[in-house]
């Protein structure tokens, strides 16, 4: 499931994403991915399997979910669109659940500081 996100050539920084959150990742995806994508018409799709490797997901759902797909998938979150438009509070319950993390904000920083 990819997250879509605005590059901006000239500073070389993400402009913005298309979910509520950009202010808070912002910073961590410049660092994280400017080298890494691949850039078309200033907008570039990262692939959630990226942002939330594999032994990130077994390690904090206690090898509940092998990936984000999976995790997501019992909510019905399959792709952005689906991310968008899944009120926050069931997002934010299906992490409490299975999860340490009260809501998206803390589990995508989570992910986007963690080395494997």
């Amino acid at each position: 499931m990819p997250i879509k996100a605005k590059y901006n050539k000239d500073s070389k920084s993400f402009d913005s994403l298309d979910f509520n959150i950009e202010k808070q990742i912002k910073q961590q995806l410049d660092e994280k991915f400017k080298s890494e994508t691949s850039i078309k018409n200033n907008d570039i799709i990262i692939d959630f399997n990226i942002i939330f490797p594999e032994k990130f997901i077994k390690l904090y759902t206690n090898d509940k979910f092998a990936n984000i797909n999976e995790f997501f998938g019992v909510i019905n979150v399959f792709t952005n669109n689906d991310l968008e438009n899944t009120p926050q509070e069931i997002i934010d319950n299906h992490l409490k659940k299975y999860t340490e993390f009260n809501n998206f904000h803390d589990f995508l920083n989570s992910a986007l500081s963690f080395k494997d």
